[in-house]
């Protein structure tokens, strides 16, 4: 018997065969997960809970339920391979079974997790790649929000009964959090869906925060911000917050950028990419980076070279640039190498030379 103190009649834990009551049976489903049971077990009702009020040992049986859920849902995965159409991946067994062939080795059974299992690599990967795709017909985002929880929310400390302390009920604490991730989530995309102009305004002068609300005022004093218009406002705030430089300057930034000490060239290139993105520079872009790549490099014999050639692209200096930069480290390596041989060599004739003493004396 599991967990004696929370159950001490002995009550029913979830199996195979418990089925669900007659109005939530459907076609596909007629019996309980582990999921539904154990959300069931966690739900908050009227009245005295043993199981809520158990402090460590129920956040224990919280984790256990969890390694059993995640384990059930992975043992199905294992047993219906076929059903899952992981036929598809047959090209990666075979790679493994190949590479195994060539090194002697034993290929066991291949379990494929798929993208449907949330944190499988698979799922990860194709989150990676929704993202991604956003990127592009979106643009870059501007804004990096971390989201974190306070166990000393008020709905919290609200929900706590008697001497019960937040750490001790991480159901409630999930459950708000969610919540407040939710209403988060519609502050910041309900108001792209909203056409009207003054509901626009509206939600921004709700959401934007004090801090925000009492900069506006500064800057529109004496006029109040619920007078200006959503697009208004939002220019008042982007010119504050982001002001704009001259493309002279930008183009300033980018000729007085060299390669500093310990960077490397494909870092130094990248930093190069990124200032000449307000520069304006239009179709002459490659040809603007190549002369800085020359100009700025730090490797005066490289620069001396690339200087030579009349007809040099950027994708040749830069080229020439990496592969100048690798072979100069390959080289130090192996000079270091040299070096510690002589010495170990020195070393071992002079303790040759000291047994010749010892054994003459």
């Amino acid at each position: 018997m599991v967990y004696p103190l929370l159950f001490p009649r002995g009550e029913q834990g979830w199996s195979n065969e418990m089925e669900h009551v007659e109005e939530r049976r459907s076609a596909k489903r007629n019996r309980v997960t582990q999921l539904q049971f154990y959300a069931y077990r966690l739900s908050v009702r009227s009245g005295f809970s043993l199981l809520h009020s158990s402090g460590k040992l129920f956040q224990q049986y919280v984790v256990d339920a969890y390694v059993k859920t995640e384990g059930s849902r992975l043992n199905y995965i294992r047993l219906n391979q076929k059903d899952l159409r992981v036929e598809f991946y047959r090209g990666l067994l075979d790679a493994l079974t190949t590479r195994a062939s060539n090194n002697n080795l034993r290929v066991g059974k291949l379990v494929i997790l798929p993208s449907s299992f949330q944190g499988s690599p698979r799922s990860m990967h194709q989150n990676y790649q929704d993202a991604m795709a956003m990127v592009r017909k979106f643009g870059r985002p501007n804004l990096f929000v971390t989201f974190t929880c306070n166990p000393s929310w008020p709905e919290i400390l609200n929900a706590m009964q008697g001497r019960e302390r937040p750490e001790n009920r991480p159901d409630i604490v999930v459950r708000v959090f969610k919540m407040k991730l939710s209403e988060l989530l519609d502050d910041l995309i309900k108001p792209n869906e909203i056409t009207n102009a003054e509901k626009k305004r509206a939600v921004l002068l709700a959401v934007c925060g004090i801090k925000t609300l009492g900069v506006l005022r500064s800057l529109l004093a004496p006029e109040s911000p619920s007078t200006k218009s959503y697009d208004d406002l939002i220019k008042v705030l982007k010119e504050h917050s982001a002001p704009t430089y001259s493309e002279m300057y930008r183009r300033f930034q980018f000729h007085k950028r060299l390669q500093h000490n310990n960077e490397t060239v494909s870092s130094y290139v990248t930093e190069l990419r990124r200032l000449a993105e307000e520069c304006n520079f239009g179709a002459t872009l490659t040809e603007r980076l190549r002369d800085q790549l020359v100009c700025g490099i730090k490797d005066d014999a490289l620069q001396r070279r690339l200087l030579a050639e009349s007809t040099l692209t950027f994708n040749e200096a830069f080229s020439r640039a990496v592969a100048a930069e690798s072979a100069a480290e390959q080289a130090k390596h192996i000079h270091s190498q040299k070096f510690n041989t002589g010495n170990s060599t020195n070393l071992i004739r002079q303790h040759s030379n000291n047994n010749k003493r010892t054994f003459q004396k």
